[in-house]
């Protein structure tokens, strides 16, 4: 690897280690501030650090126990491919293990510019109620009273 591409790895690892421990960092230190997130599935795109904040702190308030692990990473110049086994539990305790891919292209400074992230969202969307394609809408406005 460059040491471009062993800088955006190390990020990588950064990024995920604080999404299983700290949201706010996450975003404050791994995310740039004008960084879009779109969710594959249901097409839905975030804008920037404070909307990603807003669905993170609802998705975490909402599915507290939660967390990732890396299951493989490719690094290609500015991009990283992220495949992560992400564990939970379910509303009626069992435990839920799914596989997902994270798509991260990060800016000359490291930070995430892009994030598209291949995350099914049905199985949660239908725990709480929502339709699958207004999960983030969903997550951002209950983050948004946090």
């Amino acid at each position: 690897m460059t040491p471009e591409e062993d800088r955006f790895s190390a990020a990588t690892d950064g990024w995920l280690q604080s999404w299983n421990s700290d949201i706010e960092k996450m975003v404050d230190e791994y995310y740039a501030p004008d960084c879009e997130v779109l969710l594959v599935e249901s097409g839905e795109l975030l804008h920037g650090r404070e909307e990603l904040r807003k669905f993170e702190r609802g998705l975490r308030a909402t599915f507290p126990a939660r967390g990732a692990e890396l299951a493989r990473k490719v690094v290609s110049g500015n991009t990283v491919v992220v495949e992560l086994e992400r564990k939970g539990y379910l509303g009626d305790g069992r435990a839920s293990v799914r596989r997902s891919c994270v798509v991260l292209t990060f800016n000359v400074d490291a930070q995430v510019q892009v994030d598209h992230s291949y995350v099914s969202m049905s199985e949660s969307a239908k725990q709480i109620g929502v339709d699958p394609e207004q999960f983030a809408a969903e997550m951002v406005r209950r983050g948004s009273t946090l």
